[in-house]
């Protein structure tokens, strides 16, 4: 029988006739089993090798993912401890926001109190000098006049204008309009009273009073009635005195109205802004729209009509159709109910819901970027 080719990948047996015992057990000894496995290993030596499989090392691995209930966002935290860290931030505005406004008020609250305390020792002061005008007292009432006034005036201006009080009792002796100017030399004082007398007359008297190293003096004094007959010592006259009384409370309540603003007002519709931008920038990422598309005036008004299901066009059409007059602003206030509506609804909420957006933004918009779903 002829032996298989070498060629087949089969050993060629030795003719046992040409060999000895010992010969032959010795080279049975050194050649391997035919096994199955060897076999096999035969076979895949005809073929092309298997191509190795990978190693896995902790390279290839990388490093152990996060569950899949664990989502995150781009920056790799998780939404819920992305929203607390968002939540600090808005409190360290507020409470920065409420310390400056809580010492704005105590600072001008000690300043109002010690500004009120000089202001009462100057109108009694003013009240007094015209009881005693009222009474006659030329000497007393000269004595008081400030420095200035005195090389401007005479007796007889005094008598005049004490003449003028002393017609008729004074009964009544209400306060009006007041001015005070603080000065680190002189403080200034303008005071305004309305006299009522006994036989039902009434007049009205401007004082300007100077407060110099805690004494006080008339610096100016003037009267008029409803006749517009006017009195006055010194070349200060009633007009005068009364444009430079109306003009400084004017400006004081508008500088009042001003730091109240700055101060409290401004604050607070900061906080508000600041609040519903960051809530609408959530609300965008969890609708997955740009969140920075909030801080984009007019566009932001575009990506919300479309997180809402309606056209982006809408959001424009509620920016601009408030122009238009009588319907315009109807139609603007329907237009984004309409949208609000359908971010609600996109969102899982209800129409209420819906509503509350639209009426109350700074409100509503906060819960929902804030809650869970």
């Amino acid at each position: 029988m002829k032996p298989p080719s070498s060629e087949q990948g089969t050993r060629r047996v030795p003719q046992t006739s040409k060999l000895s015992p010992t010969r032959r057990i010795d080279e049975l000894l050194l050649e391997p089993m035919s096994t199955p496995d060897a076999e096999k290993q035969t076979e895949y030596s005809l073929a092309e090798p298997p191509a190795p499989e990978p190693e896995l090392s902790a390279h290839t691995l990388g490093p152990p993912q996060p569950h899949s209930s664990a989502q995150t966002d781009g920056s790799g935290r998780p939404p819920g401890k992305k929203r607390r860290i968002i939540l600090a931030a808005i409190a360290c505005v507020f409470g920065l926001l409420l310390l400056s406004s809580i010492a704005w008020y105590f600072l001008a609250g000690s300043r109002t109190s010690e500004s009120d305390a000089r202001l009462l020792q100057a109108q009694k002061f003013a009240e007094d000098y015209i009881h005693l005008l009222e009474a006659g007292e030329i000497d007393r009432a000269e004595a008081l006049l400030s420095p200035g006034l005195k090389g401007d005036v005479d007796k007889e201006d005094i008598e005049k204008f004490a003449e003028q009080l002393g017609k008729s009792r004074i009964v009544g002796l209400d306060r009006g309009l007041t001015h005070f100017e603080p000065d680190p030399e002189a403080n200034q004082f303008y005071l305004e009273y309305n006299l009522r007398s006994e036989d039902d007359s009434q007049s009205v008297v401007i004082v300007s009073v100077l407060q110099i190293d805690e004494e006080f003096a008339v610096d100016a004094i003037a009267g008029g009635d409803p006749l517009g007959d006017t009195v006055s010592i010194g070349s200060s006259r009633y007009e005068r005195l009364n444009g430079i009384l109306i003009g400084a409370v004017f400006q004081e309540e508008f500088e009042s109205f001003i730091s109240i603003f700055v101060h409290v007002i401004l604050p607070v519709l900061f906080l508000v802004v600041f609040v519903q931008v960051v809530s609408m920038w959530i609300v965008f990422d969890k609708a997955g729209e740009p969140g920075w598309a909030a801080l984009v005036p007019f566009y932001n008004m575009w990506v919300l009509a479309e997180v809402g299901d309606k056209p982006g066009w809408w959001g424009l059409l509620v920016c601009f159709c408030g122009t238009i007059p009588l319907v315009g602003p109807v139609a603007q206030i329907v237009l984004f109910i309409i949208i609000s509506i359908g971010v609600a609804k996109a969102f899982n909420r209800g129409i209420g819901f819906g509503i509350g957006l639209a009426l109350l933004p700074f409100i509503f918009f906060p819960i929902l970027a804030f809650s869970g779903n």
